[in-house]
């Protein structure tokens, strides 16, 4: 089961207002990939980028979970599992932010290894 806390927290983040521009991003990205991710410097927009696509009305936000890596609530939790979980309750998109703070991304578990890869989106 997903914990109250992170779903509060990502309803909380869905329903942020949005600058109404999109990032330059976002019409090169293909959103029907398994995984995507995006790489770049602090403040270059991925943040935005991810909500802004969770936003535009196609998945409803009741399927959406956003999570930051670095939010106490992640704290020892392991992004497999939560994405599990969240999978098998009829969760459709799942944001992961911040996933350089997850517990053992750094040693390259294997969670990570379990989707076809592709080379990440740069922010520049």
């Amino acid at each position: 089961m997903i914990p109250d806390i992170s779903r509060q927290a990502s309803a909380f983040i869905l329903s942020q207002p949005l600058p109404p521009y999109r990032r330059f991003l976002h019409d090169r990205i293909d959103f029907n990939e398994r995984l995507i991710g995006i790489k770049g410097a602090r403040g270059s927009g991925k943040t935005t980028l991810i909500l802004q696509y969770a936003r535009q009305g196609t998945i409803p936000l009741e399927k959406i979970l956003y999570v930051a890596c670095d939010h106490p609530a992640m704290a020892g939790r392991s992004i497999y599992e939560l994405a599990q979980t969240f999978y098998q309750e009829g969760g459709k998109l799942l944001l992961i932010d911040e996933v350089h703070k997850a517990k053992g991304f750094a040693r390259g578990q294997p969670w990570w290894r379990r989707w076809p890869t592709r080379r990440p989106a740069r922010m520049s």
